[in-house]
């Protein structure tokens, strides 16, 4: 999604969603464990570090 579409839906670059179905367990808490790194990932290529 572009970022101008992703603000005019109220969607910042600060936003976390979490979505938590109907699977193990396990596949949430491995999926709460990757994040931080994406979001630093993310961060430092979106600033150009």
């Amino acid at each position: 999604m572009r970022k101008g579409t992703r603000l005019a839906a109220g969607i910042s670059d600060g936003l976390i969603r979490l979505f938590v179905g109907i699977k193990k367990v396990d596949d949430n808490i491995a999926d709460l464990d990757q994040a931080p790194e994406k979001v630093k990932d993310s961060y430092f290529t979106t600033i150009g570090v």
